[in-house]
């Protein structure tokens, strides 16, 4: 029987997700709609790139789960023979989504990148920037895109963003170093160890003005020479990576995985300077 009735659901738009929702869902509108009748084209259609054999498995399986669904008689096992063959199929299904999906994570991470042309730990090469954007604007995307070619452009991107953060600039070891925040609200305040305590050890001090002048430069609240809680050491880490141990309580900075987000202490153990740490001084 014909449809009579169509639903539209947009969860997506070829711009990207708006920031004007309604009712949950990205906004969008239309002027014209038509409907074509359509014709199933093997030329064309994805579902032929498919191995033949891992199509059979498939329907296969939904013929005998219907034909227990008809019954009532459903059972475990089918239903796990059914899920394992559609997983199978989608394994060997090209969709060019992946691809898309993978220089839309690619792009974000490169836009949220900061870099210098001077050598500034936490910050990235300019060069290397601008080398990672031309390696994501040469992968090509297209509907019609083979297995082969999808899993080539993922593994691109992958290999160009991995390049690209091999190339981040890290603090010297064996040197010593101020952290300082980067965000506006504490822009230039210094991160230090306010007790040995893990959560809850490390703060910011903010600066202060040098006077009372209306157009007085900010300056460090506390003098660092003589606080050695303020006071950061950069130790060699495996696998060319290095961690940052705070002079005076002797514990690391710990991993800080989303921006503007609170900042601890660890445990005595190595972590990756990831480049959304703080912007580093040299002591």
């Amino acid at each position: 029987e014909p449809a009579r009735y169509v639903r539209l659901l947009v969860k997506d738009r070829i711009n990207g997700t708006s920031s004007e929702l309604l009712a949950g869902y990205p906004f969008w509108y239309l002027s014209e709609l038509h409907f074509y009748e359509g014709a199933y084209d093997p030329t064309t259609s994805p579902y032929e790139l498919v191995p033949a054999d891992v199509r059979a498995a498939l329907l296969e399986q939904l013929a005998n789960a219907k034909d227990e669904l008809s019954t009532s008689e459903a059972t475990q096992e089918t239903l796990d023979a059914l899920k394992a063959a559609y997983e199978a199929f989608l394994a060997q299904l090209p969709d060019s989504k992946r691809v898309t999906d993978a220089i839309a994570a690619a792009q974000a991470y490169h836009d949220a990148a900061p870099s210098a042309a001077e050598s500034t730990p936490g910050y990235f090469p300019e060069e290397a920037k601008t080398a990672f954007q031309t390696a994501i604007d040469a992968v090509e995307v297209s509907g019609n895109m083979t297995l082969d070619q999808i899993n080539k452009a993922i593994a691109d991107l992958e290999a160009a963003t991995a390049t690209f953060k091999a190339s981040l600039y890290l603090p010297t070891v064996g040197s010593y170093y101020l952290i300082r925040s980067m965000s506006e609200t504490y822009n230039k305040a210094m991160v230090y160890a306010n007790t040995t305590a893990t959560t809850g050890g490390l703060r910011f001090r903010s600066q202060v003005a040098e006077s009372e002048a209306e157009d007085a430069p900010k300056v460090d609240a506390v003098n660092w020479t003589v606080h050695p809680n303020y006071v950061w050491y950069v130790e060699a880490a495996a696998n060319g990576k290095v961690t940052l141990r705070n002079v005076f309580t002797g514990r690391y900075f710990a991993f800080q995985g989303t921006k503007n987000n609170g900042v601890q202490q660890s445990a005595l153990r190595p972590l990756k300077f990831p480049y959304s740490l703080p912007l580093l001084t040299v002591v």
